[in-house]
């Protein structure tokens, strides 16, 4: 949420004030179909890649369907531009396939320049959402 440098950056509390739907990417970690990365230099966690399964009934931004786990990512700002998110996005994906998970989704800001990263691994919209952002999936099985 906090991917565009020129604004100032929420912290978590004003963000799930503003949107109270975010817990359900953290709340109760762990469970059937949650699975990620963090990316450490140094000691200092740079970079984290995650996936969460979601139901109909309490679905996050870019839900597809109760089979697809939507996928997340964060990056510092010193961290972006050196393909961190690019290996992250490549090893979740990875992870995803093998896990068993027939497509994956994700909600973008359309503004948000990691979108072009994600046609390039070949998401696709799926459509325009509220407040300037679109849901995208990507099918996991080559068949």
């Amino acid at each position: 949420m906090n991917w565009d440098l020129s604004r100032p950056r929420e912290s978590m509390d004003e963000l799930t004030g503003i949107y109270p739907e975010m817990v359900r990417y953290f709340e109760g970690w762990g469970r059937r179909g949650d699975d990620g990365y963090i990316v450490e230099e140094e000691g200092r966690s740079v970079g984290a890649a995650w996936f969460r399964l979601f139901s109909a009934e309490a679905s996050g931004f870019g839900f597809v369907d109760e089979e697809a786990p939507e996928f997340s990512i964060a990056l510092v700002p010193e961290a972006r531009g050196r393909g961190i998110g690019t290996s992250l996005l490549s090893a979740l994906l990875d992870l995803a396939r093998d896990m068993g998970f027939p497509r994956i989704s994700l909600s973008v800001a359309i503004a948000n320049p990691a979108r072009r990263l994600y046609e390039r691994f070949g998401f696709v919209k799926v459509r325009d959402d509220a407040d300037g952002y679109q849901t995208m999936f990507m099918d996991l099985d080559p068949a």
